[in-house]
């Protein structure tokens, strides 16, 4: 069972970079480098980009577990998983609580920023706790 877990983590990324550079490629309206991601998750194929966030989250809430149990003393056992675990309840809590619609997408959004609801609300506080840990995983 451990492995399998932290062969969650060996699956994770690239599952969601390629989820998502398909659809931003195929996507309608959609341009990469003007328009979030997050946005992908909007519309009629809005559920792919929500099941992205979830499957992806839940992949590394158990990479997560997985290295809780290789690692379980000093620093690394600690903030480690904390660190992987936070990633994934983010991108979790990204995918239940969507965006809202704006910068022009889907198409028919409104061009400019909306005004920010209560799950778009939510779904910032996902991106956030899936965006802090980044930078110090890489050490």
């Amino acid at each position: 069972m451990t492995r399998r877990l932290l062969a969650c983590g060996l699956v994770a990324g690239p599952l969601f970079l390629t989820v998502y550079l398909v659809q931003a490629l195929t996507r309608e309206g959609f341009d990469p480098t003007y328009h979030p991601l997050s946005l992908l998750s909007l519309g009629g194929l809005g559920w792919i980009q929500i099941a992205n966030f979830v499957v992806t989250g839940l992949l590394y809430v158990g990479f997560a577990a997985g290295m809780r149990r290789v690692i379980d003393h000093g620093r690394g056992g600690t903030w480690g998983t904390l660190l992987f675990g936070t990633v994934g309840v983010g991108l979790v809590m990204a995918g239940v609580f969507t965006t809202d619609a704006g910068a022009g997408f889907p198409p028919g959004a409104p061009a400019g920023a909306p005004e920010m609801s209560w799950h778009g609300m939510l779904h910032e506080v996902g991106f956030v706790l899936a965006s802090l840990p980044c930078p110090a995983e890489t050490y």
